[in-house]
């Protein structure tokens, strides 16, 4: 039996952006008794590493072909696995796993086909899904093929680009300074001064919801020349320290006086979270928005004021500064209007 494995290359050209050479490996099995290949991604070096390590086992007879587990087991595996870096992307993954079970039911990993995952791109589409939530679900089964790929439970990944949507560039929910005040307002009037803290803390931190809620208060400083928060369970898995302006030290000594047994200044409020946030922008009369809003009013106003992009990624949380420019650096027509004006006194000077 040939023990030689081969390393292929192929170019393709996507639809959006530069030809890309992908590498590709291909043996002869020797308990199927066939030719097979497996896509092992753009890295040449990784490639010829997986082949020598594929040599190796073809040789001293330790190969081995897809292993045999089942379709929840392998879900199990790999939420548990996600969950023990950060429970959001575990709870996110296991949502669209299990949302693509039951509609296709796949005995196990190796089962699952491209037509199955076009199918459910298919089902998502009827469903008038958002382009953007069809991108995420395929997101994280492309990521959980890739996993199994790794282990040994799957050849290929069924999951191809191409298959993700299309996503148009949509100016972010932005508070002007007239609805914060709105808002303010109606979350004190509704429900207490601990609301009104929470939207103070929100636009002077950046802090993700998940974030504000999980804050202790041995992680905030209030007093001394430095006052600051100390994120830790971020998306991003890193921990995060945000000075804060004098505002929103004022609410959270406040908030601190008014809640002195609880573990933190917002711990408790996400059980009633969503069912209060709409009743509070009922009460506001602004426009809809989410606690996600604030943060993105927060950053886009870091931007507008100068401040540095990389100071403002530090600042924001972002693992990567492209997300920074892609989903918060927003240019609006008031921008560009300031802009023509500020070359209009440039020359005029």
């Amino acid at each position: 039996m040939e023990t030689r494995v081969w390393i292929r290359k192929r170019r393709c050209q996507p639809r959006h952006g530069r030809a890309v050479t992908t590498y590709h490996l291909r043996w002869q099995c020797p308990t199927e008794r066939r030719w097979k290949s497996r896509k092992v991604g753009t890295d040449g070096k990784r490639a010829q590493a997986q082949a020598a390590k594929l040599e190796g086992e073809l040789s001293d007879g330790s190969y081995t072909s897809v292993k045999r587990i089942t379709w929840s087991a392998f879900v199990d595996d790999h939420v548990a696995k996600l969950r023990a870096r950060g429970k959001r992307n575990g709870d996110s993954a296991n949502c669209a796993l299990v949302q693509f079970g039951k509609m296709f039911n796949p005995s196990r990993p190796s089962s699952v086909t491209y037509s199955m995952i076009e199918a459910f791109v298919t089902r998502m589409e009827e469903d008038e899904a958002a382009p953007a939530t069809v991108n995420q679900k395929l997101t994280y089964l492309q990521g959980a093929f890739m996993k199994a790929i790794k282990r040994g439970y799957a050849a290929k990944n069924p999951v191809d680009r191409a298959l993700f949507k299309s996503v148009e560039d949509t100016p972010p929910r932005i508070l002007t300074d007239d609805e914060e005040t709105a808002v303010l307002d109606a979350a004190e009037e509704l429900f207490g001064y601990r609301w009104r803290a929470f939207v103070v803390v929100a636009l002077g931190t950046g802090g993700r919801r998940s974030e504000l809620l999980g804050l202790t208060w041995d992680r905030i400083r209030l007093d001394g020349n430095e006052p600051q928060v100390h994120f830790t369970d971020t998306k991003s898995h890193r921990d995060r320290i945000v000075p804060i302006n004098p505002d929103v030290v004022d609410a959270l000594r406040r908030v601190r006086v008014q809640t002195m047994q609880a573990v933190g200044p917002f711990v408790g409020m996400d059980k009633p979270m969503q069912r209060r946030w709409d009743k509070l922008i009922d009460t506001a009369g602004v426009a809809r928005f989410t606690p996600h809003d604030l943060r993105r009013t927060y950053v886009t106003r870091l931007i507008r004021a100068n401040v540095s992009l990389p100071t403002v990624q530090k600042l924001a949380g972002h693992a990567d500064i492209k997300t920074t420019l892609r989903f918060y650096n927003w240019v609006s027509m008031d921008d560009m209007r300031a802009g023509v004006a500020r070359i209009r006194r440039a020359v005029a000077g």
